[in-house]
């Protein structure tokens, strides 16, 4: 479902709004926190695209903009002076990792492991 309003405000050039920004990481963090005990893998996805918005909100960048790693430098940055922005990627950050070690060994994967374990140092700086 929230694919789809991501769909609507791409089509509606409403993408780089931060308040719609918001509602969609809130929405993709309900999801990841439902599926966690009945689906982990895509509470984990869900965790990552609500971390993506948090992160997206606070640097205030639309989908079409620079590459993922510029974004996440620019929103570091701006993150420094709001720390309501902070808050909530960190808090997003340490709900992803929590996620990642609720997952039976058999579903973890290296790569999840090494961007969670990136995540959470983050979360923690």
């Amino acid at each position: 479902m929230p694919r789809q309003y991501e769909t609507a405000l791409n089509k509606h050039n409403q993408a780089r709004d931060p308040n719609i920004l918001s509602c969609l990481g809130r929405v993709w963090y309900a999801k990841g926190k439902k599926e966690s005990k009945m689906e982990p893998v895509r509470a984990f996805e869900s965790l990552k695209n609500s971390l993506e918005y948090a992160k997206r909100v606070s640097s205030h960048l639309g989908v079409n903009d620079p590459p993922a790693d510029m974004r996440l430098a620019q929103a570091s940055e701006i993150m420094k002076d709001n720390p309501i922005f902070m808050f909530n990627v960190a808090f997003v950050q340490s709900e992803l990792v929590t996620q990642i070690l609720q997952l039976s060994e058999i579903q973890r994967n290296v790569t999840g492991m090494e961007a969670a374990a990136k995540e959470l140092d983050e979360a923690v700086q």
